[in-house]
């Protein structure tokens, strides 16, 4: 390894030249010591350095400033020059290393108020959201579930399904019963059960809801019910009463294939049809004790909405002029119309009677099943107009 005191080879010999003279310091009669072989290179001209202005004599050279001042340049950028091939020669790659390290470390912005401000800002903004979001949810979550009404809902379609429509509306909540008559209730689950067939199954639960108003708390359960025939969806609801969930209201949606089936009149018809025969028997078994003269068996079979309207003595006189105007009673001609409730409760029946001599009258009866037997509600005959002579 060459020693540091001997010139590099293929390096220019040094230059034994007096170093140039700045105009400042001939001004003010100083001289710069010589650039030393291990100097930076740099050329330092101070800015408030006093013998820079001018002189006490208020003298100003300026023939030979520009020309110095670039000589001075020139020569020192010939000895940085000299000096790093020196380096390289020696060292081997040791600029090049740096240079790459340097590289690596990127420019860093200047931290200023303003942008720690901002910083903080979108820090307390994410915190704030972050905070709201965790609030919400940690109130959902320590909120109550609401209960499982699907067991319920089974047992009301499956009791429904079973025709247990008086065990079911006795069980409802009270506003169920103030709002819906026993009697238009089985009418609209008779036809229920008539137009989806046999309930079988809940299928899945939609959703499930539990509010609180004026009225106290109610529940409601969207379902999608397996019917006899087809899929539908249905709701439950139920009032909180006397500790327990009650039946408040109860729909099935009727899919439309099937409404424009079971909607028709003919549909319609069909399901308020009673049953000709056993209309037929009960109008001819109520004028049978009549022509006999027993008045006290009709009256007392009879169902007490009957033995309201009318008492026994003024069913007897009314049945005596009816015989005595009309004749003997000889049979049922017809049934122009015999129809049924939904709930298969009532029965009302329009006929043609034949009396003697030869006489024929409209007659309507009207019945209801109590105790499962059929007890006569209404007894009318309409007695034919007096033909006049001319």
């Amino acid at each position: 390894m060459a020693d540091d005191d001997e010139p590099a080879r293929g390096s220019p010999p040094p230059s034994t030249a007096e170093p140039a003279v700045r105009p400042s310091e001939l001004a003010a009669g100083e001289v710069i010591a010589p650039v030393g072989r291990d100097a930076s290179g740099s050329v330092e001209i101070p800015v408030d350095d006093p013998g820079s202005g001018p002189s006490a004599s208020g003298r100003r050279r300026r023939a030979t400033t520009a020309s110095v001042i670039t000589d001075h340049v020139v020569t020192a950028a010939d000895k940085v020059v000299t000096a790093a091939d020196k380096v390289v020669e020696v060292v081997g790659g040791t600029i090049g290393d740096v240079v790459g390290e340097s590289l690596t470390i990127l420019p860093g912005m200047p931290r200023t108020r303003r942008g720690a401000v901002l910083a903080r800002g979108v820090v307390v903004g994410f915190c704030l959201v972050f905070s709201w979001i965790a609030v919400i949810v940690g109130l959902q979550l320590r909120g109550r579930r609401p209960p499982d009404f699907r067991p319920q809902a089974e047992v009301v379609l499956a009791a429904l399904r079973d025709g247990q429509f008086k065990e079911v509306y006795e069980a409802a909540s009270v506003r169920f019963q103030e709002v819906e008559l026993q009697d238009t209730f089985t009418v609209h689950m008779t036809d229920l059960n008539r137009s989806m067939g046999r309930f079988r199954e809940v299928a899945s639960v939609i959703g499930t809801e539990v509010t609180r108003g004026p009225g106290g708390r109610t529940g409601r359960i969207d379902l999608r019910l397996e019917y006899e025939r087809g899929t539908t969806r249905g709701s439950v609801s139920f009032l909180w009463e006397e500790g327990d969930w009650k039946l408040l209201g109860l729909s099935v949606e009727v899919p439309p294939a099937l409404m424009a089936e079971v909607g028709t009149d003919a549909a319609r018809r069909d399901r308020v049809a009673a049953n000709r025969e056993e209309a037929k028997a009960l109008v001819d078994g109520v004028l049978k004790l009549s022509a006999a003269g027993d008045y006290d068996t009709i009256w007392n079979q009879a169902a007490p909405v009957f033995q309201a309207s009318v008492t026994l003595e003024d069913f007897r006189s009314t049945e005596v002029d009816r015989l005595a105007s009309l004749g003997s009673y000889l049979r049922v001609l017809s049934i122009t119309s015999a129809k049924i409730t939904p709930g298969q409760t009532g029965m009302s029946v329009d006929c043609l009677l034949e009396f003697a001599p030869n006489r024929v009258i409209r007659g309507s009866f009207e019945f209801a099943k109590l105790d499962g037997q059929w007890r006569l509600t209404l007894y009318k005959l309409v007695s034919p107009l007096p033909s006049t002579s001319r």
